[in-house]
């Protein structure tokens, strides 16, 4: 029904074909066991008007495990993206549906794509273009649409605002309520991004506020990066840096709560391609460099995450939220591990009909935390192969 209305509004002659195909072969090696993890999620939908007045998108995706597959057994299929988009009077647009939602480098909002879950958010969306007007603003009251996110209420304002064609100034709101746990969190932030030919360099950070059943919250996220790269020369080298703190609750016993919560931030990015720590009471500093194989056009890039906590009494989350359950008791200093990641990637084709390979390895160092619980002493080995299509 909702495909049927939605494409009786749409004009035959604007209708484009939206989607892709990503196949994932994870495998990890923990405790003298290998842990295998091969995927497979598919989008296919349709995008309409672009550039019109009046246009939208819709896209299903389904997700499954390659190797439980059986004659009997589906995947699971759900609707990623479905809204109605109206272009108002000088270039403002509305959004009305599901859709996905970024805000700028993803640390507290992203899309995470290619999950399973297909994060994407219910709700009305504004955007107001900067190019227009003096400050771009993006505003949204939404309830995640995605399995398992019943009694969660977000809403927000994002602001831009560029300074010069190499400063931009950006800042938000945020309200996310969970009404299951009593939480009731509101974010703050701002960012400054600085971009030049040879050099891009950030600051970022948010502050918490709200109530967590009967204790108030004060919590603070932040980010710095610099990066050096020569995007003409023909080996492309990139080097950079990037240091990530979060605080964390030292003492629980208190009526403050200090955890911060990076909301829907995309996990690896920041914390390392293991997944093997979150965005919670954590430092990682992350460094990199990358290069391109010119005759293969292949860019290759090697990761190092050094992660830690910020305090010995607090408790070590990973990527999912979920804590390990340590106390002070058992704190042993506050180092997590360290991390090293050696991706190395390939393109072909044009933007709108494009298909990509990753080969991926990952090494995890585990620290005197990281070995009090269940992830052990023993290094842990990660690697994949990713081939993805996309196509409109």
């Amino acid at each position: 029904m909702i495909l049927c209305g939605l494409l009786m509004m749409a004009p035959s002659s604007s209708l484009a074909v939206d989607g892709g195909i990503r196949v994932r072969i994870h495998e990890i090696q923990h405790h003298e066991k290998w842990i295998h993890h091969p995927q497979m999620q598919s989008r296919f939908g349709l995008l309409w008007g672009k550039g019109q007045t009046f246009g939208g998108r819709l896209i299903l995706q389904d997700a499954r495990r390659l190797s439980e597959m059986t004659s009997s057994q589906a995947g699971t299929l759900m609707l990623h993206q479905a809204y109605v988009r109206s272009s108002l009077h000088k270039g403002i647009i509305v959004d009305v549906g599901r859709r996905e939602l970024v805000v700028g480098r993803g640390r507290l909002v992203s899309s995470a794509p290619w999950s399973d879950s297909g994060r994407a958010f219910d709700g009305i969306f504004l955007t107001v273009p900067d190019r227009i007007y003096p400050v771009g603003i993006t505003a949204w009251a939404t309830q995640p649409g995605t399995p398992g996110s019943q009694g969660k209420r977000f809403a927000g304002i994002y602001l831009q605002k560029s300074i010069s064609h190499l400063l931009r100034l950006e800042g938000w709101w945020m309200r996310k309520q969970k009404l299951s746990s009593q939480t009731d969190r509101h974010t703050l932030g701002g960012a400054a991004r600085w971009t030049s030919r040879m050099f891009n360099s950030e600051l970022e950070g948010s502050y918490q506020l709200g109530s967590h059943a009967e204790r108030s919250i004060a919590a603070w996220g932040a980010s710095l990066v610099g990066q050096w790269r020569r995007s003409q020369h023909r080996l492309k080298p990139r080097v950079g840096a990037e240091l990530n703190l979060a605080s964390g609750d030292s003492d629980r016993s208190d009526q403050t709560d200090q955890t911060f919560d990076p909301l829907y931030a995309a996990a690896h990015r920041f914390w390392g391609h293991l997944d093997l720590m979150g965005g919670r009471n954590a430092v990682d500093i992350h460094m990199w460099l990358s290069t391109v194989v010119p005759t293969k056009k292949i860019e290759l890039s090697i990761h190092g995450h050094l992660l830690s906590l910020q305090t010995q009494g607090d408790d070590f989350y990973l990527s999912n939220g979920s804590g390990r359950s340590l106390d002070s008791s058992q704190a042993a200093g506050s180092d997590v591990g360290s991390e090293i990641d050696v991706v190395a990637k390939k393109v072909h084709g044009p933007e709108s009909n494009r298909w990509t390979i990753t080969l991926g390895l990952s090494v995890f160092f585990p620290g005197s935390i990281a070995q009090l619980s269940d992830l052990g002493d023993a290094p842990i080995v990660g690697g994949y192969l990713e081939l993805q299509s996309r196509f409109r």
